[in-house]
Formats: C-alpha cells, structure tokens, sequence
C-alpha cells in the first residue's frame, strides 16, 4: 500500500518507537533500519531539464521516442526516483502547421505536491512537395493530316502527397508561348513541351515535363 507522505513518515515513525521498545519483531521489519534519517521528509523538488525544439513532418510521429524525452533526477540524495509524465497543447494553425507544447512533469514519488515542470516546443510542419513518379518518356509522332496535326494520348504520371492536393495543372509551351494542355488534344508540327504542376494546400509544388514532337 502506498501512503501520502506524511501518513508514511508517521506510521514510520511510529513502527520505529515500537521496535525499539519491543513491541513489534519479525524479520522483514520496515523498523529494522530504523534511523532519524529514515522518515526525513524529502522537500526538494526533482531536477529536470527538457529535450530542445523538434521540427517534425506531419507524417511523422510526435512520441517521445521521436522528439526526445527529459533529463530528470532526484532533487536531493535520499529523495525517490521522480516519476515522469507529460501533457500536449496543440495549436492547429492549419493542416500545414502545428504547435505542439509538451509539459513535463517529474513528481517526488511520495508526495505528488512536490514537483518540476518544463515545456518542449514541437512543431509539425508541412515543407515537403508532391512526389511526381512515372513520367512519360518523350513522345514523337508522324502526322498523317493535310493540316499536319495530331492527336497524341499518354499515360498520366502518378502524383503523390502526404497531406492534401489542391491542385493539378498541365500547359504546354511551344515557341515560347505557354497553354493549357489536355491529354489527347491535337498538337501542331514541331515541339512542344508538357508540363504537370502538382501543388498541395500548403503551396509546396513539384514539376515534371516531357515533350512531344510533331513531324509531318
């Protein structure tokens, strides 16, 4: 049974008078060792000092296996090892960025009155862009029209992200003018150039091109 601190060092204490007076014997005695040490009362709070900052991916995990844990220790010899515990406050910003306040605590072991605290800053923060896999290679086709034009369709690439797509935009460029692009237009002779732009909510982007090439 675990006790309150003072009710422990008083039936401490009064365990210790009954040995002494041999009221009480047996082998595992808490009396055996009795001392004017043995029911001081620890009064000094724990040491602890917290992990620093951590920036981690929204992917990611914000365990303390992860983002660190404290350094702790007893705050006077002959006091308890502390036990360590936390609590989060997250402030959600958007989905692109959250602060997370990690409060650790480390409390005397016989007296939860008796304690330290310390806050860690951990920010989950999206920086990361789209992932643009499987583009097509280069594409050159033969028209076979009177007005040298063709329709050309291509397998779309893939596009990966690890929170949210806003957008998806594909232009073409061809003689320095830039335009809309979609998959299976017709293309005129000569070069040009397609572009896929992915952008997530929180405006990181990736590009990818390939061309096409018209010969009449």
């Amino acid at each position: 049974m675990k006790y309150t601190l003072p009710t422990r060092f008083i039936l401490l204490a009064l365990l210790c008078f009954l040995s002494k007076n041999n009221f009480a014997s047996s082998t595992n005695n808490p009396a055996d060792n009795c001392s004017e040490e043995s029911y001081d009362m620890c009064d000094t709070p724990p040491f602890i000092s917290c992990p620093p900052f951590v920036w981690i991916k929204p992917t990611e995990s914000s365990d303390p296996s992860r983002t660190g844990e404290p350094v702790v220790q007893a705050g006077a010899p002959g006091c308890g090892e502390p036990i360590v515990i936390f609590r989060d406050s997250r402030d959600i910003i958007n989905l692109c960025h959250i602060t997370i306040t990690r409060t650790w605590l480390a409390i005397d072991p016989n007296n939860s009155a008796i304690f330290s605290t310390c806050e860690q800053t951990i920010k989950q923060i999206d920086e990361e862009d789209p992932v643009i896999t499987n583009v097509p290679e280069d594409i050159t086709v033969f028209a076979n029209r009177s007005n040298c034009r063709s329709m050309v369709i291509w397998e779309d690439p893939d596009i990966f992200e690890n929170v949210l797509l806003d957008d998806i935009v594909i232009t073409g460029e061809r003689n320095g003018q830039v335009f809309s692009v979609n998959n299976g237009d017709l293309f005129s002779e000569g070069v040009t150039t397609i572009t896929y732009r992915a952008t997530d909510i929180c405006t990181n982007f990736a590009e990818a091109s390939f061309t096409i090439t018209v010969l009449c």
